[in-house]
Formats: C-alpha cells, structure tokens, sequence
C-alpha cells in the first residue's frame, strides 16, 4: 500500500524570532511515497535544488542516492515520443546509473516513471518554489506531455489550468499504482456541456504525482501557467499581497 505524506520546513532567519515573510533559500520541503517492490510509479519533483536553474540533476536526488542496485528510471521524450530508461548498478567496484539517464535534469512539472527493485519510501525534496508563475510545456496535437503540478500541493484536475484551458478531445492519462496502468479520459466541449470522462473528473493531482496530457488534432504546442497557490516563500523584490 502507498503512503502519502508531505511536509513544508520553514527555516527561519533568526532562530529566535518569527517571519511570515520567509525566504525561498530558507524554505525546503519534501514528499514521502512508498512504492512496492518491482511496481511502477508516476512522480514529479515539485522543487527547486537552489542551484541549477534546468533543474535538479537526477543523480543528485534523494530517490537516486537511496535506490537498491537493479531499480529503473524512465524519462519521457517527447521527439520519439517513448522512453529513456536506465539502471542503477551498485556493486562492490560501483554505484552507476546508465549513461542515458546519468545527466538528465527534472524540472517542476516533469513527470517520469520510477520503479525500484527493492520496496522503497522515495523521498522527494528540495527548495519550495517561489515564483509568482510557473509554466508547463504541453506538446502540439497527438503528442503526449509528461506533466505534473510544479508546485508541491493538492489541485483537483478540473481545477488545473491545464484542464481548464484544454479543447475537445484532449485526454489525461493518470497513473494507476494499483492496476499498474493508466486511467484515461476525454474532455467533451460542444455546444451543450463541457466535461471530462467521470474516470478522471474527480481525480487529484498530488505533490509528487504527474499525468500524461494529450492534445487532440493539430493543436499548437503551448506554455501553460500555473499559478503560486501560497503567499510564501516570496522573494524578496516581491511586493505584499
């Protein structure tokens, strides 16, 4: 059984005073997910590393450092529209992911695929996001997206400016930890209703948890803007709200 749990931690400025205007470099948070041994789970990390700005190097995730020898990564490419899969090798000479997936970097509202080959409690971390906006690339008409909420909290599906902003016939494809498959529905937009199929309408998009989003027809590629869902961290040459 999954175990979901996340957590926001505040480092203060002064260990003595308190700041409701926290400082991204002084916030971190994490998400804890248990997955099975051997079984599939869709995940994003909806967080900074404070460093690199392409995002946080694979190898320099808390799930890398902690997998068993034989677990597998799997990264979505959208150009040959499959997987970029590699292993992880951890003998007595090495500890060696693939060359394929050793130098990917994971942005907010990526998803990948991860399967761990011993059961595992991934623990995804970093620096809260604290930009006002945050964009999500989505792929032109027929081609799938790998996407997830790049900031780390709870938005309903429907809610999603992804779904809101989606035409006719586009789908969403959430992953299912259970019957280790994808659960799929259709956005219907005419004349009398719009509405997504009832297996995904009430869907949650977790911190942690990514999607697969397809256009429909010849649709454009586009950016689509999340929204910061909290008030802080803010930067600092961000004005009170």
């Amino acid at each position: 059984m999954k175990k979901f749990a996340w957590i926001l931690v505040a480092m203060l400025i002064a260990s003595t005073a308190f700041s409701a205007e926290v400082l991204s470099k002084n916030a971190v948070g994490f998400v804890k997910i248990t997955i099975p041994a051997k079984q599939y789970e869709a995940l994003t990390i909806p967080f900074n590393d404070g460093v690199d700005p392409d995002g946080i190097a694979w190898t320099n995730t808390a799930i890398a450092k902690e997998a068993a020898s034989g677990s597998a990564v799997y990264f979505w490419n959208s150009e040959s529209q499959n997987w970029d899969a590699g292993t992880l090798t951890k003998n007595a000479t090495r500890t060696q992911w693939a060359v394929k997936v050793r130098s990917r970097k994971i942005k907010p509202g990526e998803m990948f695929l991860y399967k761990p080959y011993a059961e595992q409690t991934v623990t995804i971390s970093g620096e809260v996001p604290d930009e006002k906006t945050l964009d999500v690339a989505i792929n032109a008409g027929k081609i799938y997206s790998a996407i997830g909420n790049p900031y780390p909290c709870d938005i309903e599906w429907t809610n999603t400016p992804v779904a809101i902003e989606a035409n006719g016939g586009d789908a969403v494809y959430f992953w299912n930890v259970d019957t280790q498959n994808w659960d799929a529905g259709t956005l219907t937009k005419n004349n009398t209703r719009t509405q997504w199929a009832a297996k995904v309408r009430s869907k949650v998009l977790e911190p942690g948890h990514g999607v697969f989003f397809k256009a429909y027809g010849t649709n454009a590629a586009k950016a689509v803007t999340f929204d910061r869902p909290y008030k802080w961290p803010k930067p600092e040459n961000e004005a009170a709200e």
